[in-house]
């Protein structure tokens, strides 16, 4: 049943192809692969005639419209911020953990955690991952 379902595809793949053929080669390759086709598929009489068979071919579907790219919201200006702000908001745009920022900038945990929470309080977020795509607005994660 899967190959007589493939030998028909094969032959209306090759009925279309010889309706848009213009070149006699491909003209030429296109009959012989309906003529395979049709003898996979013991179309063809007894003395090697094809028989006839109808195919009916529809364009294809048209495909959705793609909707139009919403145009690109100008950048956030940076607010005002300390360097040690700017420090924890640039790992923090990267993911990096409270105990990596530590590490980074030399500080204890726990005041990191501090400058986390006052900066989400200042900026209005209520976790951390909000606050880190609003500091993606204002510069580059790469510290660039």
């Amino acid at each position: 049943d899967r190959a007589r379902r493939a030998l028909l595809l094969v032959l209306l793949r090759a009925e279309v192809a010889l309706a848009a053929a213009g070149a006699e080669e491909e003209t030429a390759r296109a009959r012989e692969l309906a003529l395979v086709a049709r003898q996979g598929l013991g179309l063809l009489g007894p003395a090697a005639a094809p028989a006839t068979i109808q195919v009916t071919v529809a364009p294809p579907p048209t495909p959705p419209p793609v909707p139009e790219a919403e145009p690109a919201r100008p950048a956030e200006p940076e607010p005002e911020l300390t360097e040690r702000e700017r420090g924890i908001l640039q790992r923090l745009v990267t993911g990096a953990s409270n105990a990596e920022i530590a590490r980074d900038l030399y500080l204890s945990e726990a005041t990191v955690k501090g400058y986390v929470s006052r900066l989400m309080r200042r900026f209005e977020r209520d976790n951390r991952t909000q606050l880190a795509l609003l500091a993606a607005r204002w510069f580059d994660p790469t510290g660039g």
